[in-house]
């Protein structure tokens, strides 16, 4: 491991700046630093940044500043890919926030939806950028013409067939936004507007909660309980109507997807209101393994967050059913929502109850 971009990443949290600059200033101790661009400090990123490009089709380029030295985001509002696909063609461009990371030479992008990553090998040349030693094309180059105005980096393909022409449409789709503060003070108290996929993330704590109700956590896929639910209602009306006494509804940006209903960022939703008699109400989260941070609201109140794809797994679908008892008779409502914390979606097959 490089001890340089370790020294980096462990320092990144305590002194709040982007560990871009103290990467830079170890490296270069006879120039100052650069003002802080800082991807969010996820562990995806972390990993990539443990690893260097690898000279598959040209020697590496010298580890020297360039004129496109920077940390970039580009967000769509279209659907993100929510789907595990163990075959879908690299740099297919779907919504959610892309980010590259232009360093000296050598170039990571990430899409944290799927959890797609690559690095790769660039110079820059007057207004061409040249792109090679992608492992997603290991003997094709990309070339680009870019400019830079205002924290914008475009770029114009001038020549690249890797994955079958998908890279150079995922480059030139949009505008690269610079995760760079404008100022120094911008830069130390993090007070500035910063472009989707440059803050971290975070995750609050929920609020304390004095509802009486009492949450249990099934791993897997409740349908495979010995105690069998007494109604299961699809998450997607629309496909399979539920049963009588049951209302489902939706957030209007939620995916309809076959039986599930899918929710992303914007705080999308998804809830059941029944006055049907139960002792319990749930619902079941059945998706990939990037499925992401989820809220449960019961008659309003939060009663439960955390990642839905840490709750179980079978074979290659992850997640579990999240069961609220302990409440009296009459109706309810059992909401779920995506936190908003990061892009990954998530994936809600049914709302059941007993």
């Amino acid at each position: 491991m490089n001890l340089r971009r370790t020294v980096s990443l462990v320092c990144l949290i305590p002194v709040g700046l982007g560990w871009l600059v103290l990467q830079l200033s170890v490296g270069e101790a006879s120039s100052p630093p650069p003002l802080a661009s800082h991807p969010t400090p996820t562990p995806l990123w972390g990993g990539l940044l443990d690893h260097a490009a690898v000279p598959l089709s040209a020697p590496l380029p010298p580890s020297s500043p360039t004129a496109l030295d920077d940390a970039y985001t580009r967000h769509s509002d279209a659907p993100p890919q929510w789907w595990s696909c163990l075959r879908c063609a690299d740099y297919r461009l779907t919504g959610g926030t892309w980010r590259i990371l232009l360093d000296r030479g050598v170039l990571r992008i990430v899409y944290d939806v799927t959890r797609w990553r690559t690095l790769a090998s660039y110079e820059v040349d007057g207004d061409r950028l040249r792109i090679f030693n992608d492992p997603m094309c290991p003997w094709e180059e990309g070339v680009y013409r870019w400019e830079e105005e205002g924290g914008r980096l475009t770029l114009h393909v001038v020549e690249d067939t890797c994955a079958f022409g998908l890279r150079a449409e995922n480059l030139t789709s949009g505008d690269w936004l610079s995760c760079r503060p404008p100022d120094l003070r911008a830069a130390v108290s993090d007070a500035w507007s910063q472009p989707a996929g440059c803050a971290a993330a975070r995750v609050e704590p929920p609020p304390d909660s004095a509802s009486p109700v009492v949450v249990t956590v099934v791993p897997g896929d409740a349908r495979q309980l010995p105690s069998a639910l007494a109604w299961i209602a699809p998450a997607n009306a629309d496909n399979l109507a539920p049963p009588s006494g049951v209302e489902l509804a939706h957030a209007p940006q939620a995916v309809p997807y076959g039986l599930n209903v899918i929710l992303w960022e914007g705080g999308s939703w998804a809830e059941v209101t029944t006055e049907l008699p139960a002792q319990a109400l749930g619902v079941q989260f059945w998706g990939p393994s990037t499925m992401g941070v989820a809220r449960l609201l019961f008659d309003g109140e939060e009663v439960w967050r955390g990642e839905v794809a840490t709750l179980g797994r079978t074979l290659q679908l992850f997640g579990g059913y999240l069961e609220v008892s302990g409440f009296a008779p009459g109706k309810h409502t059992l909401r779920v929502e995506h936190l908003g914390a990061d892009e990954r979606p998530l994936t809600v097959l049914f709302f059941g109850g007993r």
